[in-house]
């Protein structure tokens, strides 16, 4: 079978066959995937993700500046557009966060999958919540690691403010539970927001676990059975420190010096008798030398840390429109928690002085 160029183009191959109705009858994921806006990073960008990650994560000295910095970063992580798809070298990330931050951790490609993202959605009426499911490109049956595009069959959902996502949670999920301390045999119970932003101490009624769109109620209910059976397996676990490396890249991307290159895609597969044609996407890539990952990434961290303030309608250039812009809404900017600034604005015109002849 020809090899797919993106994981997004794999997701949606693979969840088209006959086998996938029984959990996604409709076909929500590869059709919403499909119609995303979407986003590859390359291997640099991918890296340096977990530099932004950590990199913040380790200027915080106290557990209160731990928790500080990730609220700062959920209140800043909202989506360029309202269905969006990020996908990244989920090798080169692993990689880096070896190399780095934690030397004891398995970066060998038998227990990592090639690539991993995020199908990101924000919500139809409710502009500051959103949700987010993994995917990947692996999956492991008894150790064995196939080349099996999938997806989790939970979500997870926040707000950039201080709200209440509004899909219904899984109280399932949404259960303390018990997590690794520092990758090491000592574990502690704690929530999923502490589980999937690596801060163990971390909670707010602003993030909550929902069950995946496109996973029908009865394959939801098999698949809890299934992977939660005598508790070998730890769904959310396995996603540990997820949300803070999405939150982290989506806070800083607009502000990082990256460039973006549009990819046309010119094959295609045969799907239900069908051809259809891979995915156009957009590179991200990082332009900064290697050497400067820290400054880059200490400079996210500022920008993360900034106190909120009030933002007025503006407009601003349509990158995928050039020549045109568009309308950007009054928001809050920033961490409310830390302070908020008001800023006032005076709106003049110069006034000639009158003529002294006159």
């Amino acid at each position: 079978m020809k090899s797919a160029p993106t994981l997004a183009d794999g997701i949606i191959r693979e969840w088209q066959r006959p086998d996938y109705r029984r959990i996604d009858p409709n076909g929500w994921l590869p059709s919403h995937v499909a119609q995303a806006r979407k986003f590859v990073l390359d291997k640099s960008m991918s890296a340096f993700m977990a530099d932004l990650s950590y990199i913040s994560l380790n200027a915080a000295a106290t557990i209160a500046k731990r928790r500080e910095l990730v609220e700062g970063v959920r209140k800043l992580a909202r989506l360029p557009h309202a269905v969006t798809w990020i996908e990244y070298d989920k090798v080169e990330h692993r990689r880096r966060v070896k190399e780095v931050y934690h030397p004891e951790i398995d970066a060998s490609p038998e227990a990592v999958p090639d690539r991993s993202g995020w199908l990101l959605m924000q919500h139809p009426t409710l502009e500051t919540a959103f949700q987010a499911i993994h995917c990947t490109s692996h999956a492991w049956t008894a150790d064995k690691r196939i080349p099996t595009p999938n997806s989790a069959q939970f979500a997870y959902s926040w707000t950039c403010d201080d709200g209440v996502p509004p899909w219904p949670r899984d109280e399932f999920y949404n259960q303390p539970q018990m997590a690794r301390i520092d990758d090491t045999e000592r574990t502690r119970l704690c929530m999923p927001a502490g589980i999937l932003t690596g801060v163990l101490e971390y909670d707010t009624p602003s993030f909550a676990i929902i069950r995946a769109p496109h996973f029908s109620a009865g394959a939801h209910e098999i698949a809890k059975k299934e992977l939660w059976a005598g508790n070998s397996f730890n769904a959310l676990g396995e996603l540990a420190h997820d949300a803070r490396y999405l939150w982290s890249l989506l806070a800083t991307i607009n502000d990082l010096p990256t460039s973006l290159a549009d990819v046309k895609q010119d094959r295609g597969y045969v799907s239900r008798g069908r051809y259809k044609k891979f995915s156009d996407h957009t590179v991200i890539s990082l332009t900064v030398p290697e050497k400067r990952y820290a400054t880059v990434a200490k400079r996210a961290l500022a920008i993360a840390r900034r106190r909120g303030h009030q933002v007025r309608g503006h407009f601003r250039k349509d990158r995928w429109h050039p020549g045109e812009r568009i309308w950007v809404r009054e928001h809050v900017r920033g961490d409310t928690s830390i302070g908020f600034v008001i800023h006032d604005y005076g709106v003049t015109h110069p006034v000639d002085k009158p003529d002294d002849a006159a």
